[in-house]
């Protein structure tokens, strides 16, 4: 029985050699020219710092990329004393694909995300800071799979 179990695991294990992670390859459809920032802000700053990675010369189209991106709070609910109990966060990241040969093309990232006030200021902004992270990160991927899948 267990040379049975050892040989399925070990057949399963051999059949996994072919696997590659999408978001650790650099292999884009396009070579990544320019990259130029509409809007000064931390959510930009991020994107750009992980686009600069698929900056090389290739032999593919050259494409220039445009950034911009807003960051909006507001308060969704207030105690009786008028202190503010529940936030929300939009990030709305606008993303313009300059082609050398082709039309240009537009692309919208919306993310949100709500979160309860906290007894702390500190805590309260180090927390809202590592979800706007998270959030900034997840619409990274979602430009990346948008890029790569352009023909």
């Amino acid at each position: 029985m267990k040379k049975l179990f050892l040989f399925t695991l070990l057949l399963l294990l051999t059949n996994c050699f072919g696997y590659k992670p999408i978001f650790l390859t650099t292999d884009l459809n396009y070579n990544i020219n320019d990259i130029k920032i509409l809007s000064q802000n931390k959510v930009t700053n991020q994107i750009v710092r992980k686009l600069k990675s698929f900056k090389y010369n290739d032999n593919k189209e050259n494409v220039s990329i445009e950034i911009s991106s807003t960051n909006e709070e507001r308060v969704l609910s207030k105690d009786n004393a008028g202190d503010p109990i529940i936030f929300e966060t939009n990030i709305v990241v606008d993303i313009k694909i300059l082609f050398e040969n082709q039309d240009d093309k537009s692309f919208q990232f919306k993310e949100s995300f709500t979160y309860n006030n906290q007894s702390t200021k500190f805590d309260l902004k180090l927390y809202k800071d590592n979800i706007q992270k998270n959030v900034t990160e997840k619409i990274i991927k979602e430009i990346i799979l948008k890029i790569r899948s352009l023909q």
